[in-house]
């Protein structure tokens, strides 16, 4: 009971620390959270390796001043050393105002995660998108 309840605990974290690492341009600490053969699958915007994932990030979020990817409805079901999960996530993006105004954009996505240990702690051996969706797009008046 004690090691289930600890393995949720690292493999929400493991969910945690890729939408920090996103989300604060760390792309090494995004590279460090998978496993060397890994998948990541984001749809129609990218599918291939950790490595041309990382290098694909930059490029992918430079029309955006900001993001926030907010998780939740996060669940994993372990068996041993093996974890399937769905989270349902909120993505913020802002871009850079090109004056007073900047644009907001929101993505609702449900996602996948296969995670296996590695050196003792999970790590993802695939991240895929189960739907995404774009909810909103607006002109920010507020900003001076």
């Amino acid at each position: 009971m004690v090691q289930s309840l600890l393995d949720q605990i690292a493999l929400r974290d493991l969910v945690m620390r890729y939408c920090r690492g996103c989300d604060r341009r760390d792309f090494a600490l995004v590279r460090s959270l998978y496993h060397d053969d890994a998948i990541d699958d984001h749809g129609t915007m990218f599918k291939g390796t950790p490595d041309e994932f990382v290098a694909w990030l930059p490029e992918a979020m430079a029309p955006w001043e900001l993001t926030i990817h907010s998780i939740s409805n996060s669940l994993f079901v372990v068996d041993g050393d093996y974890a399937e999960g769905e989270h349902h996530a909120r993505a913020y993006h802002r871009t850079h105002p090109p004056s007073a105004r900047s644009l907001l954009s929101t993505a609702v996505t449900s996602t996948g995660t296969n995670a296996a240990m590695a050196n003792g702690n999970f790590c993802i051996a695939r991240w895929f998108s189960i739907m995404a969706k774009w909810l909103t797009s607006m002109r920010n008046h507020l900003r001076g």
